[in-house]
């Protein structure tokens, strides 16, 4: 027997639900989420530019448009009662890509999908990203929302975990180099977790901005930039809001916002300072107006010697 990846070669000249088909072209004059993607075989009388176009399956609340040369299944329905089988006068509607392991996401062609280990495939994998390095990946038993390129969204009992950068940046994650790598530096996440009845949110980053809109707290020439508020013409003017679509580098973006912000305080720091301080003015006492200060002063070499800039968290910054 003859077979290919949809079953025995005979079988082909049945009519199918759903075909594989490649991606040539996602431009779509409408920006409706069209495709034109080539099924081998029943295609081959379109140019490239006539191919039926096929509307995405998937809800317009999100976007998952695949990518030239990936592979999509494409599902045909009749028109007028024509038999599925005929090209020109069936309705197309797609869902895909196909991406046949993790790794993948970023881009997979047709053929090499077809041929991975999947649903779309019967190949015997050489390779299971799940077992060599299974924190980069969501566990396949929790509800996920995966990225193209190193971020994904996880939904497990009672927690939520947004993350970026998951694996190192820059690292080889090709199924036939096996490098994998975990990023055990500064993988950002956002985490909402309910443990019993406590609710926690946490966040983990190298750096932390918390920017709100409004208009500015205080006069100009007060120190610091606190309590200024910045407008969304003002950070989008600086690349905040579109420095994804208009690839601005992210130091000039984090350059940005520190120059617009300032360092959150140690609230212990802090509170020990002005304890010195207390201590201090409590035990403030003079025989005579122009005598110096009867005894030992609280802790006034301390106090002297303190460091204020210990006192600022540089890594977590407010407006």
């Amino acid at each position: 027997m003859v077979w290919n990846k949809r079953g025995l070669l005979s079988d082909m000249g049945r009519a199918h639900v759903f075909y594989f088909a490649e991606v040539i072209s996602t431009v779509d004059p409408d920006g409706a989420g069209r495709i034109k993607a080539r099924i081998q075989n029943m295609d081959d009388e379109f140019e490239d530019s006539n191919l039926p176009w096929s509307f995405p399956l998937i809800p317009k609340f999100f976007n998952v448009v695949p990518k030239v040369g990936e592979g999509v299944r494409i599902l045909m329905w009749t028109v007028n009662g024509t038999e599925i089988g005929h090209a020109q006068n069936t309705n197309r509607t797609y869902i895909g890509p196909l991406v046949g392991q993790p790794q993948y996401l970023t881009k997979q062609e047709k053929k090499e999908a077809m041929i991975t280990s999947s649903d779309t495939g019967n190949g015997d994998p050489s390779y299971n990203p799940y077992l060599v390095e299974p924190l980069i990946y969501p566990n396949p038993e929790y509800v996920s929302v995966q990225g193209r390129q190193n971020a994904d969204i996880i939904f497990t009992k009672q927690e939520i975990n947004l993350r970026a950068g998951q694996a190192t940046p820059g690292s080889n994650i090709s199924r036939d180099s096996k490098k994998l790598l975990l990023n055990k530096k500064n993988p950002p996440r956002i985490q909402l977790k309910m443990v019993t009845e406590t609710s926690a949110t946490n966040i983990y980053s190298d750096k932390i901005h918390l920017i709100t809109y409004g208009k500015s707290i205080g006069s100009s020439d007060k120190v610091g930039l606190g309590g200024r508020g910045l407008s969304y013409t003002t950070l989008e003017s600086n690349g905040v809001n579109s420095g994804l679509s208009k690839n601005i580098p992210d130091s000039t973006i984090d350059a940005f916002l520190t120059s617009r912000s300032e360092p959150l305080i140690y609230g212990d720091k802090l509170v020990y300072f002005l304890t010195l301080l207390q201590a201090y003015c409590r035990g403030h006492e003079h025989v005579g107006a122009e005598e110096p200060p009867i005894g030992q002063v609280g802790k006034i070499d301390e106090l002297l010697a303190f460091n204020l800039d210990q006192l600022k968290n540089e890594n977590i910054r407010i407006n």
